[in-house]
């Protein structure tokens, strides 16, 4: 929005004319319609008294940026409060897809060590010499694919868990009424 377009905004709110406008300046109506029209700006002094008789800040009256920048903050916090909102309505079927992903996690990290059996001797599915020796590439992905899959399982348990019990207890009130 340009400063000619803020000022029109601002006087309509303030429900002045033109005239009225430049009666309050002490300027001329033609000097408030350049404005406007994006053909001239206040000076300072004229941009003082007009913040003031317009109730804005000069920041919000000649800075181009301001409302857009303002605009796209509120979407971006409306963006997240609707994934709350969705997070809060939805903790079951978030913690099923943890449960989920754990799963295919575990299965990949037993895989893992299935082809790392093959290859380098005997299968140890969560690795005893863990400390003991350097470990080898398979040791290291299935270590870290484990330790992932039970996080996202447990997760998702709880969350699962917890979902349940908020809508027992929702349902009690609603029974209670």
């Amino acid at each position: 929005m340009t400063t000619g377009e803020k000022i029109i905004k601002l006087r309509h709110q303030s429900g002045l004319s033109q005239v009225d406008l430049a009666d309050k300046l002490g300027v001329s109506r033609q000097t408030i319609s350049k404005w406007e029209n994006d053909q001239a700006l206040p000076d300072a002094y004229n941009l003082k008294i007009l913040s003031k008789v317009l109730k804005a800040s000069v920041d919000e009256i000649i800075d181009p940026d301001k409302e857009a920048k303002h605009q796209d903050d509120n979407q971006i916090i409306g963006a997240i409060d609707h994934v709350v909102s969705l997070g809060k309505r939805h903790w079951q079927k978030i913690g099923y897809y943890f449960i989920y992903a754990g799963l295919a996690l575990l299965a990949m990290g037993i895989l893992v060590s299935v082809m790392s059996n093959s290859l380098f001797g005997s299968f140890d599915l969560i690795g005893d010499d863990f400390m003991e020796s350097p470990l080898s590439m398979f040791d290291i992905i299935r270590n870290f694919m484990l330790i992932v899959a039970i996080i996202l399982l447990v997760a998702g348990i709880v969350l699962v868990i917890y979902d349940r019990y908020k809508q027992k207890t929702y349902k009690q009130k609603i029974g209670s009424r």
